[in-house]
């Protein structure tokens, strides 16, 4: 007797002890999908890729470690709500400010007086260039991987994001942090 498969593109089963076949990764991707986007905050939508990627990963990673456990849908759901729940909390941990690409003007920050005091926003919006203008500079990965560091990820995490081994991971933040140093130090701005 032949198993039935929905159709390509059909949803899947609500029914969530289902069992997901390990083989058929873009019906896993569908689920963790959708399952990441119930779960996620409005406010994490730019997230959202990143949150799959990583609830992808660990779901292959208990495949990996257990081939004969049956991985249900529920699983999957569960895997898509921890990791949801760690980028919250990570997210909330670093209280991320994203980088500003338009021309408009910061508000300038208070001095413990409560006044603003221009000189040290210019210097601090010049050393922000600088770092901005020397990481476009590095190769890709590099970039990459320093960029996080420079936001607040651990090496570890870095490596787990982008499916690197800790060793290349800590080789391209140490290598490219170097080169960022190097860099400043060219352009007159103290690391």
């Amino acid at each position: 007797m032949s198993e039935h498969r929905p159709a390509a593109g059909s949803p899947q089963p609500s029914n969530p002890s289902v069992a997901l076949d390990p083989s058929d990764l873009e019906g896993i991707r569908r689920r963790l999908r959708r399952s990441v986007a119930r779960y996620r905050p409005a406010w994490l939508s730019e997230d959202e890729d990143d949150i799959l990627q990583v609830a992808m990963l660990r779901y292959l990673d208990a495949v990996k470690k257990d081939s004969t456990r049956e991985l249900t849908a529920a699983y999957a759901d569960r895997v898509a709500y921890g990791c949801t729940i760690d980028a919250i909390r990570r997210h909330q941990r670093r209280k991320e400010v994203p980088v500003q690409t338009t021309d408009e003007e910061p508000e300038l920050p208070a001095t413990r007086s409560g006044i603003a005091d221009p000189e040290r926003s210019n210097a601090s919006r010049e050393i922000g260039e600088a770092i901005l203008d020397c990481l476009s500079g590095l190769v890709e990965s590099r970039r990459r991987a320093v960029a996080l560091y420079l936001q607040g990820h651990t090496v570890p995490s870095i490596a787990e994001l982008f499916g690197w081994s800790t060793k290349k991971a800590e080789s391209l933040v140490y290598r490219g942090m170097a080169n960022l140093r190097t860099c400043l130090t060219a352009k007159g701005v103290k690391p």
